[in-house]
């Protein structure tokens, strides 16, 4: 629980538009109510009983009483009513406490992987005034898919685009494990060799941004290019993938030059593939 200052004059003004005194409000004015834990957050809706999320709200002044308090979904919601379910009996602030919990349980089945929001407007706490900056709150709501190496094994369907977003090449790929727990092997990049083997790590720190890692390029070998070619190398740049959709998306170039150094380099090239 996040600490609710002690409010001697709060700082927030409402400004009117008929240019009168901005309305300054003060302790002894009464019990104010608000999001006192900020007004945005991210719930990524897992696929296990009872998932869901906590929203706080809070008042200035306890009381010896619980108070009930009321909220309203606002019209610029993307969220479907199918995606949540606000637990009614959650609205209450306990009887000498300064804040409650509204309680949101997320529908894993009807929850997008892209995202939506859920904008909720506090429209009242018993005994207390409603402090209207703080009176919406966002929460962006995602199907949340945690990463199991192993489910992206197997035979995926590629195309590659040039720079400019041209389709240039569709091709198979086979995906096996690499040796650390998040490594995977892609077979065939640029549809070049089916037995060649190109490491990706699948990053999944961050739950809001799963992220594709590359090896440096000397470690990611493709094959001999002869001669006059060298050794070519993937060299791997940014990516992302999908754990829910099993689908894995980077831009990559290769490297090549006499001497085996990959002194050259091709244009770059951005691969989407699919889990078949």
């Amino acid at each position: 629980m996040k600490k609710i200052f002690s409010i001697f004059f709060l700082g927030l003004l409402f400004a009117g538009c008929t240019g009168e005194e901005a309305e300054v409000y003060k302790v002894s004015d009464g019990t104010i109510a608000y999001f006192t834990a900020g007004t945005t957050d991210t719930y990524f809706v897992q696929d296990t009983p009872n998932s869901s999320t906590l929203i706080e709200v809070g008042v200035t002044v306890a009381s010896p009483e619980e108070r009930t308090f009321t909220v309203s979904v606002d019209p610029s919601s993307t969220a479907t009513p199918d995606q949540y379910t606000i637990d009614q009996s959650s609205l209450v602030i306990p009887a000498n406490s300064y804040v409650g919990y509204l309680k949101v349980a997320g529908n894993y089945a009807a929850a997008s992987i892209t995202g939506s929001t859920l904008v909720l407007k506090l429209d009242s706490v018993e005994g207390a005034e409603v402090l209207s900056t703080d009176a919406v709150f966002s929460l962006e709501i995602f199907q949340f898919c945690p990463l199991v190496r192993d489910e992206f094994l197997g035979t995926y369907a590629v195309t590659e685009y040039d720079a400019a977003g041209a389709v240039i090449d569709t091709y198979t790929s086979d995906v096996t494990a690499g040796e650390g727990p998040n490594d995977i092997l892609m077979s065939n990049i640029y549809n070049f060799s089916p037995d060649s083997q190109t490491k990706l790590t699948l990053n999944d720190a961050d739950p809001s941004n799963f992220v594709i890692e590359f090896p440096p390029f000397l470690q990611n070998f493709l094959l001999d290019g002869g001669a006059a070619n060298g050794f070519i190398y993937v060299e791997g740049f940014s990516g992302t993938f999908s754990a829910c959709q099993k689908e894995l998306e980077f831009t990559y170039r290769l490297r090549f030059g006499a001497g085996n150094g990959g002194t050259s380099a091709t244009a770059t090239y951005r691969v989407v593939a699919v889990l078949q």
